[in-house]
């Protein structure tokens, strides 16, 4: 399956993940706003839950819109003209979200927030780990076929964050060793009953954005759930969930801004702009999962389209005296003698050609196909 990753273009893995971040921001809209309504996940997700949002708009909670306006300010502020401005000079980056957090379930405490000013609170979280026990074989045919759709689209989204931020940071991945590691790590979860892994948008880029770049960082921030699901989960009850909201809306915009990158595609490729735009819309009014699947088949539909439309350049080395040359025929007539870059005394002689070649080797086909000679002198 890891082969799998041969057909998510930049294109597609640009659309998924923008498309991908839309989604999470219109899951924490409601939560920004202070606004309550049943949010129901599946196909059409996006246009579904604005229409409720619009609906419910009227009901914001004033407390809640600015606890959200201050975190969101003081976060991006501390992260840009902070963290980015002076990285070089900083040992590690200012943990703001961390801090955030501290002061937001402080001060939350201490004013007693969802009782004067009903601010929604993260509430009870639950301590300690499932008991393990072995999964039940016995229903294995029941879910193998969703089983395996769950596979293969999980790897592929997997694989589409990772793409993103080998991208950003410049470093390659090895898909079947991210195959590996999700399948040891889904066995390994089975026995907790776990949902299926897979990576998680948000949380990924939250931790990029406070300066996690290697393992280590993930070892850490297990260590750290680690830690408050055993023994300070309670403490956490009190902090507002508009808070958490607004880390991961600032933490997300770079994601947002992908949509910028319409502009260079534009200049660049503008079928691959087509696949971005293809791809985006149909994560954003459909779901993640159908995006993907659909971003991919037009991706191959139109790489079967560019093969039947391919532009094919050939060389030939011609002796000066056995060419002849008509521009009013369609073939050329004369000694080809070599295809390649190697340069003689003589003339060059570039064929173009826009159809395809069936027969092996290309060279067989010359007569068969329509070209154009140009011909320059080459200095010896």
């Amino acid at each position: 399956m890891g082969m799998v990753n041969t057909y998510l273009s930049d294109a597609v893995v640009g659309g998924v993940t923008t498309g991908a971040a839309f989604h999470i921001l219109t899951s924490q809209v409601k939560d920004i706003l202070g606004i309550r309504f049943k949010l129901a996940g599946g196909a059409h997700f996006f246009p579904r839950t604005w229409i409720e949002i619009f609906r419910h708009i009227g009901e914001s909670n004033p407390a809640t819109v600015i606890i959200s306006a201050v975190s969101m300010t003081i976060v991006s502020v501390v992260k840009t003209h902070v963290n980015e401005r002076f990285a070089k000079r900083l040992p590690f980056p200012v943990p703001v979200e961390m801090g955030m957090v501290v002061v937001a379930t402080l001060v939350s405490s201490l004013a007693n927030l969802e009782q004067r000013f009903s601010v929604r609170l993260v509430g009870t979280v639950p301590s300690g780990f499932p008991r393990p026990r072995l999964p039940v074989f016995s229903a294995m045919h029941l879910v193998l076929q969703d089983a395996i759709v769950m596979a293969v689209v999980s790897f592929a989204l997997n694989v589409s964050v990772a793409r993103l931020f080998a991208k950003k940071h410049e470093y390659r991945i090895d898909p079947t060793q991210e195959l590996l590691a999700y399948g040891v790590g889904n066995v390994f979860s089975s026995f907790f009953e776990s949902y299926v892994l897979c990576a998680a948008l948000a949380r990924s880029v939250v931790q990029e954005a406070s300066g996690g770049r290697t393992q280590l960082a993930g070892l850490v921030s297990c260590a750290v759930v680690a830690i408050f699901l055993l023994f300070l989960g309670p403490l956490l009850q009190p902090l507002p969930q508009a808070v958490l909201a607004s880390i991961v809306l600032v933490a997300l915009k770079r994601m947002y801004l992908q949509v910028f990158d319409l502009r260079t595609l534009w200049h660049v490729d503008k079928l691959e702009m087509l696949v971005w735009i293809v791809t985006f819309a149909s994560v954003l009014i459909i779901d993640v999962a159908p995006g993907l699947l659909i971003g991919v088949v037009f991706n191959l539909f139109l790489l079967i389209v560019r093969a039947q439309l391919a532009a094919m350049a050939l060389l030939g080395q011609l002796e000066l005296a056995a060419l002849r040359v008509n521009e009013n025929l369609d073939t050329v007539m004369g000694g080809l003698l070599a295809a390649g870059h190697r340069r003689r005394q003589g003339v060059t002689v570039t064929l173009e050609s826009r159809a395809s070649v069936d027969e092996d080797p290309p060279l067989r086909a010359l007569a068969l196909l329509r070209q154009r000679v140009a011909i320059q002198e080459a200095r010896p």
